[in-house]
């Protein structure tokens, strides 16, 4: 496990670049809230589909897809088109069938192997329904590679589905809980649909 999630984390940085500078390292932190928390409800400014061969949802409007330009490692993948600010915000999807993994395992492996790649700010939240599926979230930023004073802040959610696992990791240069960036991910996971 801790092979893919790295491969997932620092591959959203194929598609772009970044913006702001880096935060503190910090330990883990654990929201108490309750565990799950309703999905979010679909906007109205849903762009492109994007299909995958076990889900679809609709990209933010003015993202395209670029899953060919990452390869067969992605289930799924999108980002901004044109995108001026050094940083064109994305989303990628890991789908490993047949993992056997349990999403216990997941949460607690998560935050260890984003520190492992120099994340900072990590932050675990509550489970999410993606679709009536049980996900949970950790937030995190990092520097973006080969860049200086720019950070990209990103949210993965990690659904186990069918004896296998996704790691879905929403990135962008607009800290979490920015307007731009939390109307793109309601687009994402509020349309999204397993099929």
């Amino acid at each position: 496990m801790r092979k893919l999630l790295i491969v997932l984390f620092v591959a959203g940085f194929l598609v772009a670049g970044c913006s702001v500078s880096v935060g503190n390292k910090s330990e883990p932190k654990t929201n108490n809230s309750p565990p799950v928390s309703v999905s979010p409800s679909p906007s109205l400014e849903a762009g492109k589909e994007i299909v995958g061969d076990t889900f679809t949802f609709s990209a933010p409007v003015g993202w395209e897809n670029v899953q060919k330009k990452l390869g067969d490692k992605f289930a799924a993948a999108a980002a901004k088109s044109g995108d001026t600010d050094g940083f064109a915000d994305n989303v990628n999807v890991l789908h490993v069938p047949d993992s056997g993994i349990t999403l216990e395992q997941v949460k607690q492996a998560a935050p260890k192997e984003l520190e492992g790649v120099n994340a900072t700010n990590i932050k675990t939240l509550d489970d999410i329904k993606i679709d009536g599926v049980t996900a949970a979230r950790v937030q995190a930023q990092i520097a973006v590679p080969n860049k200086t004073d720019l950070t990209s802040y990103m949210t993965q959610y990690y659904v186990i589905k069918d004896g296998g696992h996704y790691v879905i990791t929403i990135s962008s240069n607009d800290p979490q809980d920015a307007p731009a960036a939390t109307q793109d991910r309601d687009v994402i996971l509020g349309t999204w649909k397993w099929k």
